[in-house]
């Protein structure tokens, strides 16, 4: 390891780059703000489907992207019939906080929980 670097930093690239939201496909969505930590939060969407019966996705996106980026990924689940979750890492799309290896599993195990709390998901 590089000394004074660590792995988010070298590893980690969030992209600044904002596409746009669902409803420029037409898509029903609410906006998902979930506090993580002191001055951290992980933004997302829920996009629900009247015909899912409970059977949701959570959608994690890869490294140098964010959520507005996977425009064709949740809108073929959502038409599939699922509701769908998709969220931003810390320091990545509209999420607060710095990226971090560690923050990777704490935002999508908030991400999961938040999923799972919602009366409409089985």
């Amino acid at each position: 390891m590089l000394a004074g670097c660590s792995l988010g930093e070298r590893f980690l690239r969030p992209n600044g780059t904002w596409l746009g939201e669902p409803s420029a496909l037409g898509l029903a969505y609410e906006d998902v703000v979930l506090p993580t930590g002191r001055d951290t939060t992980v933004h997302g969407w829920f996009l629900p489907s009247a015909v899912s019966d409970g059977r949701t996705v959570v959608l994690c996106h890869g490294n140098a992207a964010n959520i507005s980026f996977y425009h064709p990924y949740y809108r073929f689940l959502h038409e599939a019939g699922f509701h769908v979750f998709l969220f931003d890492y810390r320091g990545y799309g509209k999420s607060r906080g710095e990226p971090s290896v560690d923050a990777l599993a704490t935002d999508t195990e908030a991400a999961v929980q938040y999923v799972l709390d919602r009366p409409d998901v089985d």
